[in-house]
C-alpha cells in the first residue's frame, strides 16, 4: 500500500514542503491531488474563489455516465489547481513564449469558428497572451529567449518555463515537483524570488517537493512541512524539520572530490570559457604517459548558426573548447544554465555534429564516428532526461543493460513499467543501467544525483568512486551543492 489512510488540510496562502524518501509516495499523492490518479477510497474537497468541488471514492457506477462529474486532470485544472513535473513536459517544437501562452485558459482561438469569423478579436487575444507570457519570461530571467525552441534550452531554463506556464494557466494551488532541480545559482535565486513574490501577494497556495539538498531553501518559504513515511503523512512546523536536514556538506561535490583525493592527491581546477569550472582528480599517476581517455581539441558545436560550444571571434573565425581527462580521472564540470552542458554531451555522443575541432577517446578521433562506434570504444553516457524506455518493465530494462545482478535492489517494483515509477525510482533504474557497463573507458553522467534521496546519493557516489580505471565526467549546474 503506497498511501494508507492519508488525511491532510491545505489552507489558502500556505507554502507546504512535501518530503519523503524515494518511493515513499510523494508522486502518487501529487497524482491523486491533481486528478491523474484516483484513490481507492476517501474524498477530496477543493474550495477556491472559482467555486467548491467535492469528489468521493470509489465512485458509484452511475457516476461514470455523467460527463460533468468526472475526476480528471482537465476538470481539476479548471478548478484552479496546476502542477509541474520532475520530467519537463514542454512542447519541444514550440518556442518558450508559445509554451506559456498556450496554457491560458478559455482561449477563443481554440474554437475554429471563432478563428474564422472573429479574426481581429483573435489577434488581440494573441497579442495579449503573448505579452503576458513575455512578462513571465522576463520575471524568470529568460528575456531574450522567447523565440528559442523548448528543445534548444537547458534543463534549468525548461524548469522555469514550466513554472511560468502553471502561473499562466491560472493556477491558485500549485504543486511544484522539484522546481529547483537542474538550476544554477542565479536560476535558483530567480525562482526563489518569484515564489517569494507569489507568497507575499497571497495569490497562490504552494505545495513543493524538492531535492533533499535544496530543502533548506524551501524551508525558508514554507509554513508547514508534510512528511510521507510508511504510507502515512505527518505535519510539522518548519523549525522542527531543520533537525532532519542532512549536514551542509552532504552533497557538496568539491568536498567529495577532496575526500576522494585524500592527503596524497590533489584536485586541480581548470577554468573554461563562459564561467564553467572543470575540477579533476588524477587518480592514476602513470596515466600521464598515455593518451588522454577523453580529449576535446578546439571543439565548436552549433545549433543552427549559433555557436553553443565555443565562441565566434570578431574576424568571423571560431574559438573552440579544449580540455582533457586522463585515464582514471574523476571530474565535475560545473557550468551555468545555458552554457551548453547538454550540447556538449550530445556532441560527445554523436547525437549532433561537431562544427570544428576534434573529440578523441584514448587518442582515437571519434567526431566523425557513429554513436555505436563511440560506445564500442568505451564511451558511456547517462543523459539527464530521455534516458529510459517507459514502456519496458524494470526487469526488462535491467536485462537490456546487462544489469540483472542489480535486480534485488528493485524487487518491490521489478515488474512495473518504468513510466509508472516515481522520478527517484526511475533515476535509480537509469543509473543502475548506465553503471552496468564495466568495460567503459569514459563515463559521462549528466545530473546523476537529481531526484535521489540522501541515502541513494551516497550509494551512487560510492559506486562512482570505486570505478578507478575509467575517466568519469559529472555534469552539474554552477554554484550548486548537492
Amino acid at each position: 500500500m503506497v498511501l494508507d489512510n492519508v488525511s491532510l488540510e491545505l489552507r489558502r496562502g500556505e507554502v507546504v514542503l512535501l518530503r519523503g524518501d524515494n518511493g515513499s509516495g510523494k508522486t502518487t499523492l501529487l497524482n491523486i491531488l491533481t486528478g491523474s490518479l484516483e484513490p481507492d477510497s476517501g474524498s477530496i474537497e477543493v474550495t477556491l474563489p472559482t467555486g467548491h468541488e467535492r469528489f468521493t471514492f470509489p465512485k458509484r457506477w452511475w457516476q461514470s455516465f455523467n460527463p460533468v462529474d468526472q475526476f480528471t486532470p482537465e476538470r481539476v485544472a479548471r478548478s484552479g489547481i496546476s502542477r509541474t513535473w520532475q520530467e519537463i513536459r514542454l512542447f519541444s517544437s514550440q518556442d518558450l513564449r508559445d509554451n506559456i501562452a498556450l496554457a491560458t485558459p478559455g482561449l477563443r482561438g481554440e474554437n475554429p469558428l471563432s478563428v474564422l469569423f472573429t479574426p481581429f478579436a483573435i489577434r488581440r487575444e494573441t497579442k495579449r497572451t503573448d505579452a503576458q507570457a513575455q512578462t513571465l519570461l522576463n520575471r524568470f530571467g529568460l528575456g531574450g529567449r522567447e523565440h528559442s525552441l523548448a528543445d534548444r534550452v537547458s534543463l534549468g531554463q525548461s524548469k522555469r518555463v514550466a513554472i511560468a506556464r502553471s502561473i499562466q494557466a491560472g493556477g491558485k494551488i500549485l504543486f511544484l515537483d522539484e522546481p529547483l532541480a537542474g538550476l544554477d545559482g542565479p536560476g535558483i535565486r530567480d525562482v526563489i524570488e518569484f515564489l517569494s513574490d507569489l507568497v507575499r501577494t497571497g495569490d497562490v497556495t504552494l505545495v513543493i517537493v524538492e531535492h533533499v539538498f535544496n530543502i533548506p531553501l524551501i524551508l525558508k518559504l514554507a509554513t508547514v512541512v508534510w512528511t510521507l513515511a510508511g504510507g502515512r503523512l505527518t505535519a510539522e512546523a518548519p523549525d522542527q524539520a531543520y533537525r532532519d536536514i542532512p549536514a551542509a556538506d552532504g552533497g557538496d561535490l568539491p568536498k567529495w572530490l577532496e575526500d576522494i583525493a585524500g592527503r596524497s592527491g590533489t584536485v586541480r581546477h581548470v577554468e573554461l570559457p563562459g564561467g564553467a569550472l572543470l575540477s579533476v582528480i588524477d587518480r592514476i599517476p602513470e596515466a600521464g604517459s598515455k593518451p588522454p581517455a577523453l580529449e576535446f581539441r578546439d571543439v565548436v558545436v552549433r545549433r543552427g548558426r549559433t555557436p553553443i560550444i565555443g565562441r565566434q571571434r570578431e574576424d568571423g573565425s571560431f574559438e573552440g573548447l579544449s580540455f582533457s581527462l586522463p585515464e582514471g580521472a574523476l571530474a565535475t564540470l560545473q557550468a551555468p544554465n545555458g552554457w551548453g552542458k547538454t550540447t556538449l554531451l550530445e556532441a560527445m555522443g554523436g547525437f549532433i555534429p561537431v562544427h570544428q575541432g576534434s573529440i578523441a577517446i584514448d587518442g582515437h578521433a571519434v567526431e566523425r564516428e557513429t554513436t555505436w562506434n563511440r560506445m564500442r570504444r568505451g564511451l558511456s553516457i547517462l543523459q539527464s532526461r530521455y534516458h529510459s524506455f517507459d514502456n519496458l518493465s524494470v526487469a526488462e530494462t535491467l536485462r537490456l543493460a546487462h544489469a540483472e545482478d542489480r535486480s534485488d535492489d528493485f524487487l518491490p517494483f521489478l515488474k512495473r513499467r518504468v513510466g509508472d515509477l516515481s522520478g527517484g525510482q526511475k533515476q535509480r533504474v537509469a543509473i543502475a543501467a548506465a553503471m552496468a557497463n564495466t568495460a567503459a573507458r569514459v563515463r559521462v553522467l549528466d545530473e546523476p544525483f537529481s531526484m535521489l534521496d540522501a541515502a541513494m546519493i551516497d550509494r551512487v557516489r560510492a559506486t562512482i568512486a570505486e570505478r578507478k580505471r575509467e575517466a568519469t565526467l559529472i555534469l552539474v549546474p554552477a554554484a550548486r551543492a548537492f
